[in-house]
């Protein structure tokens, strides 16, 4: 540990404009305290190196940081904190080589960090289908850890998620938010933000199915802002791009590009995939053409929206997919007005909120102008969109973009 304080305020000293004031703000401690870190008085945090190191060495802190904590062996905490460090910037690297240095500790606590995080590293490398979820979470038991259990009931709410059981989400989710807001800042400032970080996740995609835009937007903004990976900063654009289809395309399509672009950034194959299907989704709901990289089930679709194929031919590709939201809106528009009503009745049961009010717009673009219409888009747009109050601001979250805090601002 003296090694690493040793490295991070010499290079501060070099700096004319790191006084400890400006210190101090980044890591939300007072100017005696810092003193006291630079002295050895005060050991450093995980929290701490984290910040200095993107004070210090800002271009390749995330290289500092994979070289530097599997050396923090002295402190407990900061042990169990690399765990979480690693899991949420998805240095799935880091992680593995911490749960292999770790694996056989003897320390209880520890013994316990080890087996929640080797269920993280197995989800992280797509080892846990999403409907296994539960099954693997079940096996966790007898943690006594309450900051543990927040991590894996968050992680139960993710299983809710992916069951589309959006209203449970949201209560569950909500809950946690407030448990999260109780963490001690002195002792668990880092897992705050973490914590914080991850139920907002679950809580956008949440809002955004229940057609809370306003909500959705708003931790939409907390993933963005965080800076904490490049995979939620995608999914952090898509979320706000999506929230604008209705209310402003072009808003909505420009999100979305921007959602692709930073996909691209990860180098994963996969996510440049899932954005450009999320792009080229929206340009279908928004009646326009795919673009030319779209997924061929996406040009298949275009091509039955226009009559140039059977419905045989895009019944099968588009089941192929497993996708229920594509699923459900082509089954919507395979009929006439009937089967509007009737999948907006589905869509409404199952708490797709957002998708019903697709639904409604397919019901008014076909001449369905009426009352009643108008009535189901202004019940959906506002249903539960004023309920509860901010716990986190959009900017809490501050120990990952040190240095980048200025300009980062709100999405939409």
């Amino acid at each position: 540990m003296d090694k690493v304080r040793h490295f991070l305020f010499d290079k501060i000293s070099d700096r004319d404009d790191l006084n400890d004031t400006v210190i101090a703000s980044h890591l939300k401690l007072s100017t005696k305290q810092v003193g006291n870190l630079r002295s050895g008085k005060r050991k450093l945090t995980l929290r701490s190196i984290l910040v200095l190191s993107q004070l210090v060495v800002p271009g390749n802190y995330r290289d500092f940081m994979r070289d530097v904590c599997p050396e923090l062996v002295d402190s407990s905490d900061c042990i169990r904190k690399t765990f979480e460090y690693a899991a949420i910037t998805r240095d799935k690297k880091l992680l593995d080589q911490h749960l292999e240095n770790h694996q056989h500790e003897k320390r209880n606590i520890i013994e316990k960090y080890v087996k929640v995080y080797t269920f993280i590293s197995n989800y992280l490398h797509g080892k846990i289908p999403f409907h296994l979820i539960e099954d693997e979470l079940s096996k966790l038991t007898n943690l006594n850890d309450p900051i543990l259990k927040i991590l894996v009931d968050i992680y139960s709410c993710i299983a809710l998620l992916q069951k589309r059981q959006f209203s449970y989400v949201i209560d569950k989710a909500t809950e946690l938010e407030l448990q999260i807001k109780k963490l001690n800042d002195k002792s668990h400032l880092f897992l705050k933000e973490c914590y914080s970080y991850r139920i907002s996740e679950v809580l956008a995609y949440a809002h955004l199915f229940l057609n809370n835009l306003k909500q959705a937007r708003h931790y939409a903004n907390i993933m963005y802002n965080a800076n904490i990976n490049e995979r939620i900063n995608s999914d952090a654009l898509y979320i706000i791009g999506m929230t604008h289809l209705a209310s402003d395309e072009e808003a909505c399509l420009n999100y979305l590009k921007r959602s692709i672009e930073v996909a691209k950034r990860t180098k994963e194959d996969r996510l440049v995939g899932y954005a450009t299907y999320n792009y080229n989704f929206a340009r279908i709901l928004l009646d326009r053409d795919v673009e030319n990289d779209a997924p061929e089930v996406l040009r298949v679709m275009q091509e039955y929206k226009e009559g140039r194929i059977s419905f045989e031919k895009a019944d099968k590709e588009v089941r192929d997919t497993n996708d229920p939201d594509l699923v459900g809106y082509f089954e919507a528009i395979s009929g006439g007005k009937e089967n509007l009503y009737k999948k907006f009745c589905d869509f409404v049961s199952n708490s797709n909120l957002f998708y019903a009010t697709i639904i409604v717009r397919e019901l008014a673009k076909s001449g369905e102008q009426t009352d009643f219409v108008d009535s189901l888009t202004k019940n959906l747009k506002f249903t539960r969109e004023e309920k509860g109050e901010v716990v986190f601001e959009e900017d809490f979250i501050s120990c990952f973009n040190v240095g980048m805090r200025i300009g980062i601002g709100s999405c939409g």
